[in-house]
């Protein structure tokens, strides 16, 4: 938590001379209204899942221009590289659509965000474990973009090409941090011990973070987009890139 949230949090509850117990979703709102504010915007995908586009060459390097704060025009752009591979979320990809689905799925069509739409054309599944491991997309013109914006991260190949050598993407690990434990008000707990949440921390090997991370330093906190609010880990070394949420 940052010192102003926590300031914002001791004003917004006061004083009492009275017992009384905080919910912890108000210590969480002060937490993401600042963040909100004070956090730059980023790209991250935390199951990375492969999407080629076909209808774009093998060296091909499109340049996008990406916000690094909506609400603070002042502090401008930030480039992201794109090519014929990139990855995207798991979840943002089902075999069957929906109508209240603005994710990826066969012959739909999305915003990769920053960049340009993409159509859906086919899909490829592990024959074991029926996993899907690979989306087909193609490249499409519109005139009006579609519904559904998704993240993306591009592959590590788009650093060997011509003109993509600082797009190069971070893999890292992650960890997803929740309740400690599993009741509200633990004081109406016999036994605190046995409260303790067992998936209060959730630790996620081979997430990909957009280029920018890499002039990230221990403590700096950004949104990533579509995911949530991460701070750089102090455990981050040379050998391995780590935040929390």
């Amino acid at each position: 938590a940052t010192p102003e949230a926590i300031n914002n949090f001791c004003r917004d509850i006061g004083i009492s001379r009275n017992i009384s117990d905080i919910p912890y979703h108000k210590l969480e709102h002060h937490m993401r209204t600042h963040l909100e504010e004070a956090a730059e915007r980023r790209l991250g995908v935390v199951c990375p899942l492969k999407v080629t586009i076909e209808n774009m060459a093998a060296d091909e390097v499109v340049t996008c221009k990406a916000k690094r704060h909506p609400g603070k025009p002042e502090l401008g752009t930030y480039d992201l590289g794109i090519g014929n591979v990139v990855y995207i979320e798991e979840s943002d990809f089902r075999e069957e659509d929906h109508k209240t689905y603005y994710g990826l799925a066969p012959g739909k069509m999305v915003m990769l965000r920053y960049a340009f739409a993409v159509k859906c054309v086919g899909f490829e599944k592990d024959d074991i474990s029926g996993k899907v491991t690979l989306v087909r997309c193609e490249r499409v013109e519109v005139a009006k973009p579609p519904k559904g914006v998704i993240h993306w991260v591009a592959s590590e190949a788009i650093a060997k090409k011509a003109g993509g050598e600082r797009f190069g993407p971070i893999r890292a690990e992650i960890r997803m941090y929740e309740s400690l434990f599993s009741t509200e008000n633990v004081a109406e707990v016999e036994d605190w011990l046995a409260d303790l949440n067992p998936g209060s921390l959730q630790v996620v090997q081979g997430c990909m973070l957009s280029a920018p991370f890499r002039s990230a330093n221990v403590g700096d906190k950004f949104q990533v987009e579509r995911v949530g609010y991460f701070c750089v880990d102090p455990d981050t070394s040379e050998d391995k890139f780590q935040v929390e949420r």
